[in-house]
């Protein structure tokens, strides 16, 4: 059973078989370590051969001046790996690199069992993505299709400082000490690391240096990703709208010069000349919330979250910096569909480089949340993975941007009493 086929189906009621299958090997992630200097670090690279890689496939791998060079072969363009001949589980990374020039495509793999040689190693341990120039969908940073990070460009000419934290299945990423993205995942827990030579034309002087692990002890393993706990927590689901009074029942204390209809069970919104909100009289702390929507014209909207009971009065479009907002729009490179605005950035693409979101047509929202951990799916996939602390509870808004309309139904929530799951993960 692959991870991609269990990100489509865990919201659902394979939930269950799901767990059974995969209680032997789940494992939790508490963060950073309590403390960095509590184990020695140790250079995976000499600074002098290549003692302890192997070369995977092809690639000009040589040490100059203190630093690993990559380059193709000649006349061969396929794509190859440098990766050390043992396994790291939990650890922290810590590298340099300089791409040489300002358009480039390469990444770190991180525990990789099969060492390179199974097709797509990145799928069966992780890659690090450092690559600019082309598509920003794995761009610097990024945990190749599993966790998207924001734009940061890096110089062409210069070293910069790689971090990657590998504790439990909590990986998170660094670029010059700023947090780049972080994800959970079960799908492996020790491999090899690798430098990707990444295949095509392209003339490449790729630099690494100063590369040190930190190994660390094995983090406490459970065996529930949030969004499982949550649909097996004790909890009735019941209707968020409330389709017999006007408005589902809502505050329009902020809808602005928005119009808002209720009918046949959609809730519609369009825009005027600002952002308009529909809020919810109740507060709420952790639950999971499920919906469907679609954007019929051109601009954005919203389901925002966890809105301190005075977020309704902020100034219209930014309620959801007081709370979250799961992101409704047709296509933003920026915050995609399903993204917590600001705060976490979803995929656009799925593994086979389909769009996830469906322009113009219904598309299926979930948002699981509980203590200081979000997530969110769009159409079944999984998009965002993130710890924040805002806001712990608060109101849900329904937002349409100016000039837009989008509409909402199925609006269904699940409440879990605070403190029900553990904060392990």
């Amino acid at each position: 059973m692959t991870t991609h086929f269990l990100r489509r189906v865990l919201p659902t009621a394979a939930v269950a078989l799901t767990v059974a299958l995969w209680t032997f090997q789940a494992q939790s992630a508490r963060g950073a370590p309590k403390s960095v200097a509590s184990g020695a670090w140790k250079k995976l690279f000499n600074g002098q051969n290549l003692d302890g890689w192997e070369v995977v496939n092809t690639g000009q791998w040589t040490v100059e001046d203190g630093a690993i060079v990559m380059r193709r072969q000649p006349n061969n363009w396929g794509g190859g790996w440098l990766v050390t001949r043992q396994d790291y589980g939990d650890f922290i990374l810590r590298l340099k690199f300089k791409p040489g020039k300002d358009t480039f495509n390469t990444g770190i793999l991180i525990r990789d069992p099969g060492h390179a040689e199974i097709t797509r190693p990145a799928l069966s341990g992780f890659e690090v993505k450092l690559a600019q120039g082309d598509r920003a969908e794995n761009g610097n940073a990024t945990i190749w299709y599993a966790a998207s990070a924001y734009l940061q460009l890096l110089p062409a000419d210069k070293w910069t400082s790689v971090e990657v934290r590998c504790i439990g299945d909590h990986i998170t990423t660094f670029l010059d000490g700023r947090k780049m993205t972080e994800t959970h995942s079960r799908r492996s827990y020790k491999g090899a690391i690798g430098l990707h030579l990444h295949g095509g034309r392209d003339l490449l002087e790729v630099r690494w240096k100063d590369i040190e692990i930190q190994e660390l002890p094995e983090a406490p393993r459970e065996y529930q990703l949030l969004e499982e706990k949550l649909v097996q927590a004790p909890g009735e689901t019941t209707a968020l709208l409330d389709t017999k009074t006007p408005l589902g029942g809502l505050d329009r204390s902020s809808a602005g010069t928005s119009v808002w209809t209720l009918q046949d069970g959609v809730l519609r919104g369009t825009g005027n000349h600002e952002n308009g909100w529909l809020i919810t009289k109740q507060s709420f702390t952790d639950f999971v919330l499920s919906f469907d929507f679609r954007v019929t014209s051109t601009g954005d909207g919203g389901l925002a979250f966890r809105i301190p009971q005075d977020g309704a009065d902020a100034p219209a479009g930014s309620i959801f910096g007081t709370g979250y907002e799961f992101h409704v729009v047709d296509g933003d490179a920026v915050d995609p569909p399903s993204s917590i605005t600001g705060v976490a950035r979803a995929f656009m693409l799925n593994y086979n480089l389909e769009r996830i979101y469906r322009p113009k047509q219904w598309n299926q929202g979930r948002i699981y949340v509980a203590g200081d951990h979000l997530v969110t799916y769009l159409n079944l996939e999984k998009e965002a993975d993130v710890h924040t602390a805002r806001s712990r509870g608060g109101r849900i808004a329904f937002r349409v941007g100016p000039q837009a309309t989008v509409e909402f139904r199925n609006v269904d929530i699940k409440r879990v009493e605070e403190g029900t799951i553990s904060a392990g993960l």
